[in-house]
């Protein structure tokens, strides 16, 4: 082992890590959830260098319960996270796309939501242009794909009506070449 690195968030409650992805340079990202109470929480994403020394560390938090689940990172350090996130005016879970710079400011955050559905994100990866893509459930039965450029511009959003229930796990995104 080269190193460990442990996160005890301000709550003293538990900390979940969901998702992990290295760059080019060996550092090494996080994200998952920092329970505030047992049942709220927050997305975390840290970052940490080859080393193991922490970074940074964001946390992102809409109403009531956040979780990162799927994590990655760009060729300029640039860190995506697909998030679940408990929406409000009684639209249920919603997806949370967030954005961090590689110094770990926030540049975007975009929420997909549908009314009297529950919808968490599960996966996220981007293509040669940088482009985002996040999967995940839509409940009852639907997988939900976006499509995001860099600037968080949603280009697309494709809906599959499937079996209930349904659960979607990964998305992979491949090149032309």
């Amino acid at each position: 082992m080269q190193w460990s690195a442990n996160y005890n968030g301000t709550a003293n409650v538990t900390d979940e890590s969901r998702a992990i992805a290295v760059d080019g340079s060996g550092n090494v990202y996080i994200t998952g959830v920092s329970y505030t109470t047992v049942t709220d929480g927050d997305c975390v994403t840290i970052k940490y260098n080859s080393n193991g020394d922490s970074v940074w560390v964001k946390k992102y938090g809409f109403p009531s319960f956040d979780a990162g689940n799927s994590i990655a990172v760009d060729n300029f350090g640039n860190v995506y996270v697909a998030a679940a996130s408990t929406g409000n005016l009684g639209t249920g879970n919603d997806y949370a796309t967030i954005k961090y710079s590689s110094i770990g400011d926030t540049l975007w955050v975009r929420r997909y939501t549908s009314l009297n559905n529950d919808e968490f994100a599960t996966s996220i990866h981007l293509d040669d242009s940088n482009n985002v893509y996040v999967t995940g459930v839509s409940f009852p039965g639907k997988f939900v794909t976006l499509k995001y450029d860099s600037e968080g511009v949603l280009k697309w959003t494709s809906i599959y009506n499937g079996p209930e229930p349904s659960q979607n796990g990964e998305i992979t995104v491949m090149s032309d070449s």
